[in-house]
């Protein structure tokens, strides 16, 4: 999670790549699980799986069929960079996975090369109350607006995918990614320590 200019709440969550498939140019991913994040947040998964439905029913409305939801690239909203094909919900696991189709050429590249390590699911919160089956965390209904292949990594060590080749041999891939600065968690740009010491005076 982190903030929009003006305070406003926006929910902004990293999930890894564990698949890809270079024929067909595909990224598997576990888009989604009900279990305690860094942040002590909880996602409902009873409640959530109606947000990726509505979320995955309205682009397929929009696109005429073909794009189960949309993918970006980065979080730009000027980038489209594929689409979902399959969306499954394992209610036992009480996960959400995501098969998607990377049809830019240079965002595949990128999916290719290990630069992208994952996607990033963004959207807001449709509801936050305390988890009353584990104190100090707060439970929440996500409302999904778009998933972006990103190259942040919710871990600065590199991390391995599962590569299927073209040739149907399986191998692995290294994803790199970089590490968020300050700024880039800070959105806006953090404060000045003298706008911190003016406001505190």
């Amino acid at each position: 999670m982190h903030f929009q200019p003006g305070g406003a709440e926006r929910l902004d969550f990293f999930v890894p790549m564990i698949k890809i498939d270079e024929e067909q140019r595909l990224v598997y991913l576990r888009a989604a699980r009900e279990e305690p994040d860094r942040a002590r947040e909880v996602m409902d998964y009873a409640s959530a799986v109606p947000q990726f439905e509505a979320w995955s029913a309205e682009q397929l409305r929009n696109s005429g069929g073909l794009s189960k939801g949309n993918i970006r690239a980065m979080h730009r909203r000027d980038s489209a960079s594929g689409v979902v094909r399959e969306m499954k919900f394992h209610d036992l696991d009480k996960a959400v996975d995501l098969c998607i189709y990377v049809s830019d050429d240079q965002d595949w590249r990128k999916c290719l090369t290990g630069t992208y390590t994952g996607a990033s699911i963004g959207g807001g919160y449709l509801r936050k109350w305390n988890d009353p089956n584990l104190p100090g965390h707060t439970r929440y209904t996500p409302r999904i607006e778009e998933i972006s292949l990103v190259d942040r990594p919710c871990i600065t060590s590199a991390r391995i995918a599962e590569l299927v080749k073209v040739d149907g041999t399986v191998t692995t891939l290294t994803l790199h990614g970089r590490a968020r600065t300050f700024a880039e968690i800070w959105t806006p740009a953090p404060p000045t320590f003298a706008q911190l010491w003016n406001k505190a005076a």
